[in-house]
């Protein structure tokens, strides 16, 4: 395995959003670049010694993950559970105020309610 695929094996196995990933990523390779400058000798398992497997990497991140990141993914769940609240209830006072509309109008209907108008003739 080279590097490369280590970097893609992290990359799959962490769980964030793909703009995160790849930020992520990047943190990952200058850090790996760092070592490698300061260690030149050092191969592939002296960088998993020192940053870990990808699934050590993945694991420590959602353990370290700041308390920032998850109240924000909880936000947009809250904000998409009260709009789909808000699109619920506004189809049911619509659906409610166009059948008492209806009820309303058949009532009128069968007691004999009528509207008349008056048109007056334009001719003079």
């Amino acid at each position: 395995m080279d590097l490369n695929s280590y970097y893609k094996e992290v990359y799959n196995s962490l769980t964030f959003k793909r703009v995160k990933k790849k930020r992520f990523i990047s943190d990952l390779k200058e850090s790996i670049e760092n070592y490698r400058e300061l260690h030149p000798t050092a191969s592939l398992d002296d960088v998993q010694l020192k940053f870990g497997s990808p699934e050590q990497i993945a694991t420590s991140l959602i353990a370290d993950a700041d308390e920032v990141c998850i109240s924000e993914q909880l936000k947009v769940g809250t904000w998409i559970k009260r709009f789909l609240i808000c699109s619920i209830l506004l189809i049911f006072l619509a659906t409610m105020l166009f059948y008492s509309i209806e009820l309303f109008d058949s009532f009128n209907a069968r007691r004999g309610h009528y509207s008349e108008e008056i048109i007056e003739n334009a001719e003079e």
